[in-house]
């Protein structure tokens, strides 16, 4: 469907980074196991790519690494990063947000298949992937980097091919770590990854392109991949098992090892599903718990949600499901977002006037916050396309983007854009606009990406699929003033 969402990053024994904050002592950069044990004391398969407590506290760790035949303390102390959304003060409503937006005119990524293209690198940074053509059949699959400044603007790296397959189809781009992502898609009855590094504006892919195993299908729809923690992320698939009768949503964990990918066990959580083209809309909430949202049938009313538990490699569902009537037109293409641990928001856009919710959330309960139900406003003048995606900018607000259809299913027009305030329970709407303060006709995007980079702070990407002029796509990042 369109170009380009979210993340943070990756632990390397060989390459350890820091960030230095107002003590002497860096932030470690990876996933800490808080142990008693020493380094001398683990197996090399335990040494590897871990951390281990050096202070009576546990809050001091040290990595450990695997030298000559024993495992050994290596490199300098550091401390454990704090997560930057845990107790967000209260901002005034009066605080709005802000956007910069910048045209990407040598930016021809377009993709009539994708769909999530862009994935935060950091704080600071985000990779949008996309094809350089308007087809498969002659096209390539292409990434380059964002880097947001200072100033709020954006400086473009250099575009990549991915070298994944032409005929891949359902791209997604999730990043997993500080400066990596995994780009992921179908190809016939089997799902391919390519695990993609940043250096600076500069890619590079690392190891070969991995092959998500699973059983016999007849062939993989509708991929999705959600990050859980450093270098460690839940791919999920529909799988075919008897057209638009029997589907299953299957999913399986995959860890970034350094420089290869290792898969865990497929876990099925849904079978019997008669939606073709259904998949797992996903957020994290934390990295053993997310919200998963999917429709069993097409033209079903209903969309189902539920918290998923993943333990090590372990993935299933963590308590009962809702149920939510949604209106005619079930489908598949629905978002969801975590905004804090305890609410969700989930939206279903495609059609005439279908309903948000708010959602009550802990690691294993999900349920309708009552009175919590709101309609997102219609600007498209297509009666049924307007694809919409979210992405969480604060505790109680949150960005929204959605396609802007016009006349009909080609004729594409500039998305539009929100920033959505709630106290949980009622959503304040505001005017839908432009991000680049243009008219509805340019860029020609299909549906907008949109992705988290910080508190505060969200990207928005739209590709141009005029195939007439110049494409003129761009880039828009929405930010909260200080």
């Amino acid at each position: 469907m369109t170009l380009l969402r979210f993340v943070s990053l990756v632990l390397v024994s060989s390459a350890l980074k820091f960030t230095v904050d107002s003590d002497s002592t860096p932030t470690c950069k990876g996933t800490l196991t808080q142990t008693d044990v020493d380094c001398e004391s683990q197996t090399k398969e335990e040494c590897d790519n871990h951390y281990t407590a050096s202070a009576p506290n546990g809050k001091t760790y040290v990595q450990c690494g695997w030298t000559g035949a024993q495992c050994l303390s290596s490199g300098p102390q550091c401390k454990e990063k704090t997560d930057p959304w845990k107790s967000l003060p209260t901002l005034d409503a009066a605080v709005e947000a802000k956007v910069s937006w910048v045209d990407t005119p040598g930016l021809k990524l377009k993709s009539v298949a994708n769909t999530q293209g862009l994935a935060a690198l950091g704080e600071s940074k985000a990779m949008a992937c996309g094809m350089n053509g308007h087809h498969p059949s002659w096209s390539n699959w292409m990434c380059l980097v964002l880097q947001v400044n200072a100033d709020n603007s954006i400086t473009r790296g250099e575009v990549f091919d991915t070298g994944l397959p032409k005929s891949l189809g359902s791209p997604y781009l999730e990043g997993i770590s500080e400066d990596r992502a995994l780009y992921c898609g179908k190809l016939g009855s089997f799902i391919k990854c390519q695990l993609l590094a940043a250096e600076g504006l500069k890619l590079k892919k690392v190891g070969d392109t991995f092959q998500v195993p699973h059983p016999d299908v007849r062939i993989t729809l509708e991929v999705t991949v959600q990050k859980l923690q450093d270098g460690k992320a839940l791919v999920c698939q529909n799988e075919d098992h008897g057209w638009a009768k029997d589907h299953h949503i299957s999913c399986t964990v995959l860890t970034d090892k350094g420089d290869s990918l290792v898969a865990g066990p497929l876990h099925t959580l849904v079978r019997g599903m008669p939606n073709a083209y259904g998949k797992a809309a996903m957020a994290r909430r934390d990295s053993s718990s997310l919200v998963m949202c999917h429709n069993m049938n097409q033209k079903d009313k209903n969309v189902t949600c539920g918290m998923v538990s993943v333990k090590g490699d372990e993935v299933g569902w963590a308590g009962a499901t809702v149920d939510m009537d949604q209106g005619d037109g079930g489908g598949g293409m629905a978002t969801v977002e975590v905004l804090t641990p305890d609410l969700a928001i989930y939206c279903w856009t495609r059609g005439n006037n279908k309903p948000c919710f708010h959602l009550a959330i802990t690691a294993t309960s999900i349920s309708k916050v009552t009175g919590g139900e709101f309609t997102m406003p219609r600007k498209s003048g297509h009666n049924y396309w307007q694809d919409g995606r979210m992405a969480r900018m604060w505790s109680d607000r949150f960005l929204y983007c959605f396609q802007n259809g016009r006349w009909d299913f080609w004729e594409w027009g500039n998305p539009l854009c929100m920033v959505v305030k709630t106290d949980g329970k009622t959503a304040s709407l505001p005017e839908p606009t432009h991000p680049n303060g243009g008219n509805d006709k340019q860029p020609k995007a299909t549906v907008p990406a949109v992705v988290t980079l910080a508190p505060g702070r969200a990207m928005m990407c739209a590709e141009d699929k005029d195939c007439h002029n110049p494409p003129m796509g761009g880039c828009a990042v929405f930010y909260l003033p200080n």
